[in-house]
């Protein structure tokens, strides 16, 4: 408490007992502390408190809180006046939002560029483009795994989605509010208060039918989109009209605040990152919101529920919450970033802390002294609205800048950890993958060996397949026994038969029809005399799990029959992580195909060898060596064994149906018992977060030499 107290000691009188919007609208400390109860949600649930696991919901209060606010605040001048003063009402939005988002943004660009790897300076530079031009909810809907993926921790302005959707709604409500003030005025019968009433419930209804409708079919979408989002601002806005309309008495309006308090309470502690979210979950604290905004309107103002939420402590931190928003998440991700995305429950309740005083800070030094005093040119309407867009076109100008910044230091640095110099054996633009997949690069110029000399062995499989060509001991190995071995590989393309990637809302058809034709080009070389088939890919990025590089964008699912896909065109009725594309689907589908590559190779009488998936890092291994410790740049073996169970059983399970099939695993080369390592016995394993260097491709070629030997005995009998 006594911090409390001392910050509301120094706060200036000036900064105090004012409602964040107009002087139309009284001041309720209630709300503040309302808004404390959904920053202190959020933030606890960020940090990684496990008791606050639907600690997320505090932005659905948030949006709800805004919808009363801004919509009665309009309703009323329009009311008055007849019309809405568009420029003085963005004025007011620009005086109260940007100056402490511009400053936010600003220091975290600049921080990242200390604490962030090159690699991802232009991911962090084109979010804060996006804020900055209103579309951030837009961007990570595109660019992130989803809200809830472990990948997103790294992405320091996330957050910022939840700005962008109130800053649309922004610019839509009052238009839409003004159309139903002309609507008034034309029509004898209609009233403007009638009119709101019919368009508050019609967007209430209409978008949350269609919220609920994209949560079974489209998460991202529901839980990022403004319109899908449009009914939780309408429900405030509704609370702000009834309470004008039907009075309650005190007893019950206290009440009905308990209820709602317990509402959001209640689903704060027992949803979490596994709910389906928005859909039937979001109901629960956006009603709980608008009961206790309605029941606090009408109870006394000495019941209990109007002292817990207007108290002292709680009145200071709703203050404080817009700022305190801004920075506690951007402080998280980068210090997660530094400690390259693990996340750490004392560690982070320091970083909320240090953001708590930024917070303090820049409410009092930024937000309260703009938004009151108005400063210079933020006297005038046109004038705040010209400084708001020089701001913003300067923090543009740095993010651009953060994101060449970040391209040529990425490129500097990869040619100082290159600098050993991995080339390509097969020679610029030879063995490339073709455009469709329909048809091959030339035989000789995929095949590595002494030319001439008969092909005995076939590598198949997707990138994880092309880097082991880059180990200088390949080509010797097999011109040493006379012989060849033919690289087949396509990006992000198990070698499996009858499936392909499905990716958000695309299916990787290059992917099958390569398939398809390395399956023939197998057929004829068979009979020409081929021995073995080496089986390589990323298994686990197909199984519709979350991602674990640093903003990854998305993850794989498998999809089988695509064929009929490719056929019927763009389709909304896939989606990775639901039913057929969830988990236990692709599971599925990898077990299928699997099985079929498998038989059809049997079947020609080939040795098969499936190389299992080593460790994903979550981190880039060559620019984390560069810039941190060998100790540092380790993750547990328990994770990487988590995530690689399900794969592991597939390629087990399935291989043991057939006597010609071995699965190597390849896991000890990487870990021991407690770590995986991304430099070990002097080796830089990595090339990347999950590719193999061309020195760790040698020494598990050199590992597996046994395997390679029995894949180029006599030919097992056809099954």
């Amino acid at each position: 408490m006594a911090i409390f107290n001392l910050f509301s000691f120094l706060l200036p009188h000036w900064a105090k007992d004012r409602h964040p919007g107009s002087r139309s609208l009284a001041y309720r400390s209630d709300i503040d502390g309302l808004r404390a109860i959904a920053i202190l949600s959020v933030v606890a649930y960020h940090a990684g408190f496990r008791e606050i696991s639907g600690g997320f919901v505090g932005v659905d209060v948030f949006f709800v809180i805004s919808g009363y606010l801004i919509i009665t605040l309009l309703f009323r001048e329009i009311q008055a006046k007849g019309t809405i003063n568009l420029v003085e009402f963005y004025a007011r939005r620009v005086r109260r939002l940007l100056p402490a988002l511009v400053t936010v943004v600003a220091v975290t660009l600049v921080l990242g560029v200390v604490f962030m790897f090159p690699l991802e300076l232009p991911r962090l530079g084109k979010s804060a483009m996006a804020l900055l031009l209103a579309g951030s909810n837009f961007h990570f809907m595109q660019y992130s795994g989803g809200y809830f993926d472990p990948s997103t921790d790294v992405m320091p302005l996330l957050h910022t989605w939840s700005l962008s959707v109130e800053e649309q709604y922004y610019l839509t409500w009052p238009l839409l509010l003004m159309l139903l003030g002309w609507g008034a005025k034309q029509s004898r019968r209609l009233s403007l208060e009638t009119l709101s009433w019919a368009a508050l419930g019609t967007v209430l209804v209409a978008s949350y039918a269609a919220c609920y409708w994209f949560t079974q079919h489209n998460q991202a979408a529901a839980f990022y989109l403004m319109p899908l989002r449009a009914w939780e601002f309408a429900l405030g806005g509704l609370i702000g009209l009834a309470q004008n309309r039907f009075s309650l008495t005190p007893r019950i309006g206290t009440t009905l605040a308990f209820l709602g308090l317990a509402a959001i309470g209640l689903t704060v502690v027992l949803i979490d990152d596994n709910t389906r979210f928005p859909g039937l979950a979001v109901l629960a604290p956006t009603l709980g919101t608008a009961a206790t905004i309605y029941g606090l309107s009408f109870s006394s103002r000495q019941s209990p529920a109007f002292r817990i939420l207007s108290s002292k402590p709680l009145v200071e931190i709703g203050l404080l919450s817009y700022s305190w928003y801004l920075w506690h998440w951007s402080l998280l991700a980068l210090t997660r970033t530094y400690f390259l995305g693990e996340r750490d429950i004392v560690r982070d309740t320091v970083a909320v802390l240090v953001a708590f005083f930024l917070a303090w800070l820049t409410y009092w030094l930024i937000e309260n002294p703009i938004r009151y005093r108005k400063p210079w040119a933020f006297k005038k309407a046109w004038g705040t609205l010209a400084i708001g867009a020089t701001l913003s076109f300067f923090c543009l100008l740095l993010a651009h800048e953060v994101i060449e910044w970040g391209r040529n230091a990425n490129g500097q640095l990869n040619e100082i950890i290159w600098s050993h110099g991995e080339k390509n054996p097969f020679g610029y633009n030879k063995c490339k993958e073709v455009t469709g997949g329909k048809s091959l690069a030339p035989l000789e110029e995929c095949l590595l060996g002494k030319k001439g000399s008969p092909v005995l062995l076939l590598m198949w499989g997707d990138s994880h397949t092309y880097q082991y060509a880059y180990a200088p001991s390949l080509p010797h190995l097999m011109a040493q026994a006379n012989e060849q071995i033919l690289v087949r590989s396509h990006g992000a393309c198990p070698p499996l038969l009858g499936a392909i990637p499905y990716k958000k809302d695309e299916g990787e058809f290059a992917c099958g029809h390569f398939n398809e034709n390395v399956s023939q080009e197998i057929r004829t070389l068979a009979a020409s005399g081929i021995k073995g088939v080496i089986l390589s890919a990323r298994w686990n990025a197909y199984l519709s799990m979350q991602t674990t590089e640093p903003g990854a964008i998305a993850s794989y699912g498998l999809v089988g029959n695509w064929h009929a896909l490719e056929a019927q065109g763009p389709t909304s009725s896939l989606r990775v992580g639901v039913s057929p594309l969830d988990i236990p689907g692709s599971m599925s589908t990898m077990t299928q195909a699997l099985r079929a590559t498998l038989e059809e190779l049997s079947q020609l009488g080939l040795r098969v060898l499936i190389i299992a998936p080593g460790p994903e890092l979550n981190f880039n291994g060559p620019q984390c060596l560069y810039r941190k410790s060998e100790k540092e740049c380790v993750i547990p073996r328990s994770h990487v064994e988590q995530r690689r169970s399900r794969t592991l059983q597939i390629l087990k399970s399935v291989s043991a149906e057939f006597h010609n099939v071995h699965v190597v695993d390849p896991i000890d080369q990487f870990c021991d018992q407690e770590l995986c390592y991304t430099k070990r016995n002097g080796i830089d394993m990595y090339g990347d977060d999950n590719h193999i260097s061309a020195e760790m491709a040698q020494q598990l070629l050199a590992w597996m030499q046994p395997q390679l030997d029995w894949l180029r005995e006599t030919r097992a009998p056809a099954q």
